[in-house]
Parts: structure tokens; C-alpha cells; sequence
């Protein structure tokens, strides 16, 4: 069922965009400011570049944001799980079994 619904999206915006490039292949020209460089590429990879590398940044941003919060996560699991307690006991610890429990 998902490949079906990637199917149905992917092939009509894989058109849209050919469509997009074949009818936008017109020139312009970037100026690069503060930088001393001028780029003359068509309207389409212009716009298209753009779009995908805002896309990029939102990802990267997201990942970043979202580093943080699976980490604390984590943190906070290992320590319900007990996960910070001390693998050694500790003197004066009471290692008798629980009282109706036998080995």
C-alpha cells in the first residue's frame, strides 16, 4: 500500500517538475554579494536549487533540534531502568533475598 501511494505521488510531481524545468530554461544572472562572483544559470535550477537546499537546512535544523531531545530520553529510560545504579554493591548493603522468595 505505501509503495502504491509513493507511486501515485512521485510520478505526477516528477512531471510537474520536468514540466517546471522545460518551460522556465530562460537565463539569469546571480550576483553573489558580499563576494565578487556573478552565476548565469537558468531560471528553473535556480529556483529548484533553492528549494531543495532549504529543504537540507530543515533537516539538518530538525536533526539537531531533535539530537537533544533523544538524548535526554535516553538518559531519563536509563535511569527508570536503573541504569545509573552502581553495578557493585555498596558496604552495608543487605544482599539477603526478599522475604518468601527462595533461590
Amino acid at each position: 500500500m505505501k509503495r502504491l501511494f509513493f507511486w501515485i505521488v512521485l510520478v505526477p510531481l516528477a512531471g510537474l517538475l520536468v514540466v517546471f524545468a522545460v518551460t522556465n530554461r530562460q537565463g539569469i544572472t546571480l550576483d553573489l554579494w558580499p563576494l565578487p562572483f556573478q552565476v548565469d544559470l537558468p531560471l528553473y535550477l535556480a529556483l529548484l536549487g533553492t528549494l531543495i537546499l532549504g529543504f537540507v537546512v530543515g533537516v539538518v535544523v530538525a536533526s539537531v533540534s531533535a539530537a537533544g531531545r533523544r538524548a535526554r530520553r535516553a538518559r531519563a529510560e536509563r535511569d527508570r531502568a536503573g541504569g545509573n545504579a552502581p553495578t557493585v554493591p555498596q558496604p552495608g548493603t543487605d544482599l539477603s533475598l526478599p522475604k518468601g522468595r527462595a533461590p
